[in-house]
């Protein structure tokens, strides 16, 4: 659950706590620090409690209820799929007087979700202008400005993807590729499957490649040298050796010392996981946000066709 402050972060030292939303407030920590996925409608009660306490005993206490709000709505939507859904999360987004940075990464992630891709690029026209508001005033530190700019360029890249717009496409991938270069990657999204979603042009998959620590433990591990050298090959048209490369990125990780068989299918279980909720607040750092194959199961496919060449040329 990240870039969420503490709800007792609202609270200064001798500010009076009542025990009870202390507790609440306790459990709401707990449960945004947790790392499970399946625990949104308990924070969502939690944060009903807590918001009918705040009411009658701290009604002056805005900052608290502006974060409540935000956990009650991120929950809802981080397991919407459906308009009901989302309009819930909305009740509660929409009460949020002090709108920071992350309210309109979610108002832009909703309005590309819904197809309207102007209004997406309103927010995060209002989301970039909000970053430099938040590091005036000492909200965010530099990796969570960057973090959230990187955000924003991907997403006006899908969205330039989804409306056609290429030159602005290339115009806002060399914005992304600036920020990784010079500040790292902070979105901690999956790079690995950048290429195979978002990347539409070889040179882009090379100068990615450049910056992208591939030949590192876990690159080496996972298969990104060929994963990416298949994309490439894929962009350029050939296509045998594009497959060739998938196989062999397929090798590297079901032979290799780590990994196993095993491991490969349950990557391709995961990506063809049909309860996964479809829309999510950080789809734009998800690289399966219209549920394209997933890497692994791109992989796979070109895998499966080179393995047929292969049976046709021994055929022959």
């Amino acid at each position: 659950m990240a870039w969420r402050d503490s709800p007792k972060d609202g609270f200064g030292d001798s500010d009076p706590i009542e025990e009870e939303l202390d507790e609440i407030l306790g459990k709401i920590d707990d449960i945004t620090e947790s790392e499970e996925e399946d625990n949104q409608q308990e924070l969502i009660e939690l944060c009903d409690s807590a918001l009918e306490i705040v009411e009658i005993s701290q009604p002056e206490n805005i900052e608290l209820r502006d974060l409540l709000n935000w956990f009650a709505g991120y929950a809802y939507l981080e397991q919407a799929d459906d308009d009901v859904l989302i309009t819930r999360g909305l009740s509660y987004i929409n009460l949020i007087s002090n709108r920071p940075s992350r309210w309109h990464l979610a108002y832009a992630q909703i309005h590309f979700y819904k197809e309207n891709f102007k209004e997406a690029l309103g927010h995060l026209d209002l989301l970039e202008n909000g970053i430099l508001i938040d590091i005036r005033t000492k909200r965010f530190d530099r990796e969570t400005a960057q973090a959230f700019r990187q955000m924003s360029k991907i997403g006006r890249m899908r969205i330039n993807l989804a409306t056609g717009q290429m030159k602005e496409y290339e115009a806002f991938f060399s914005e992304y590729l600036r920020l990784i270069t010079h500040y790292g990657i902070q979105t901690g999204m999956n790079h690995f499957g950048v290429s195979q979603d978002l990347i539409r042009f070889d040179s882009n998959v090379q100068h990615l490649e450049a910056v992208l620590p591939i030949e590192d433990e876990f690159g080496a591990l996972f298969g990104m040298q060929e994963a990416l050298n298949s994309q490439i090959s894929f962009l350029k048209g050939d296509i045998n050796e594009s497959n060739r490369f998938a196989y062999d990125a397929k090798e590297r990780v079901t032979k290799g010392d780590v990994f196993d068989a095993d491991v490969w299918r349950t990557f391709l279980v995961d990506e063809n996981d049909k309860t996964a909720p479809h829309f999510t607040i950080g789809a734009f750092e998800c690289p399966f946000l219209d549920r394209p194959p997933g890497v692994y199961c791109l992989l796979e496919e070109r895998n499966n066709k080179y393995i047929e060449s292969i049976g046709e040329v021994n055929s022959g």
